[in-house]
């Protein structure tokens, strides 16, 4: 995977990606979902595999639970577990992936 994505890079005329080393321990990262990909990468994955931006990725979601103190407490945590971004508007706790 890291030889084609330099190999995409180098497609588009992109000299200055990282090594095979540097990207086998970025690709690691990824799949152990601890990073995401920046825009550059995601059109260096696209090319790779052969598909276009918009079918790059895992589908974006969002959830929107009504909650009280405890149930509020114990969703942040959820949420902050699982590695998802979280706003409280108030009344309602909105989880969603990115």
């Amino acid at each position: 995977m890291a030889r084609r994505l330099i190999k995409a890079a180098h497609a588009i005329g992109d000299r200055s990606i990282t090594d095979t080393g540097n990207l086998c321990h970025n690709i690691y990262r990824l799949e152990r979902g601890t990073v995401v990909p920046g825009e550059r990468y995601e059109l260096y994955y696209c090319h790779a595999f052969g598909i276009s931006p918009s079918e790059y990725g895992i589908e974006k979601t969002q959830i929107e639970v009504p909650v009280g103190d405890l149930a509020m407490t114990a969703l942040d945590l959820l949420a902050a577990e699982l590695g998802l971004q979280r706003d409280f508007n108030g009344q309602t706790l909105i989880i969603w992936n990115e």
